[in-house]
């Protein structure tokens, strides 16, 4: 049984990899375990990466559009349980993936306008080099089965469209936590989008009530958030 949840894996990484070839000089590159890492970081702007991406040589398909990646092949996500995505940089990102109780770390790293994949697993990183994506304009498994729905998890972007002269705007979304926002969007903003705070990702599917305040300025009420990305303007 170790014998099959061990190839299984290994075939998930093939999917997801590249087979290597004979430079292994990469591996001085991704020697450290990321569980050395200090979790929970999260540090800088990782805006770059909330996008579908697609391997350059190969089928495969990665979501980063919420805080959960997701992997697609051959038309189907990839089973297992994704944790969420660990920024430890600007640029730099770790998540795992567990499948049949195997778990396989990997790292996220931009390069230029794509992003590098690697496996830090050392008996994986033996037959697998690093991983080119691009940026895609699709995601192949949208609305398919992720196979016990722990990654469909939903976000939220409040905004204003114009300034309303009372400071930046608190906004509370009960049980998850606070932003300020600090700016507005005269066209309406991307949902995904971090900017000028306001944004709240890996949510539940569900109803959550809010609240929004500013010198002389109050909102409050409730929202249904069922969609993937959902967007709340505070309006006068």
């Amino acid at each position: 049984m170790k014998y099959f949840k061990f190839i299984l894996m290994f075939s998930i990484v093939l999917l997801i990899t590249s087979c290597e070839e004979e430079d292994d000089s990469y591996l001085d590159s991704y020697a450290e375990d990321p569980s050395g890492q200090d979790p929970g970081n999260n540090s800088g702007s990782n805006t770059w990466a909330k996008d579908y991406w697609k391997r350059n040589d190969a089928g495969t398909y990665l979501d980063l559009t919420s805080s959960r990646p997701v992997f697609c092949a051959n038309g189907e996500i990839v089973g297992g349980s994704y944790s969420q995505v660990d920024w430890h940089s600007t640029n730099v990102g770790y998540f795992t993936l567990t499948n049949a109780g195997d778990v396989v770390n990997f790292e996220i790293r931009k390069n230029g306008n794509g992003l590098i994949l690697a496996p830090y697993d050392p008996e994986v990183q033996q037959t697998h080099d690093p991983a080119n994506y691009s940026v895609s304009s699709s995601f192949p498994c949208n609305g398919n089965d992720n196979g016990g729905g722990e990654n469909e998890t939903v976000a939220i972007k409040f905004w204003t469209n114009q300034d309303y002269n009372c400071g930046h705007i608190s906004v509370s979304l009960n049980g998850v936590g606070s932003s300020q926002l600090s700016g507005y969007f005269s066209g309406g903003p991307n949902c995904n989008s971090t900017d000028y705070g306001g944004y709240f990702s890996g949510l539940d599917p569900g109803t959550y009530s809010y609240s929004a305040s500013c010198q002389g300025y109050t909102w409050g009420g409730s929202v249904n958030l069922q969609a993937s990305c959902t967007t709340l303007q505070l309006s006068l």
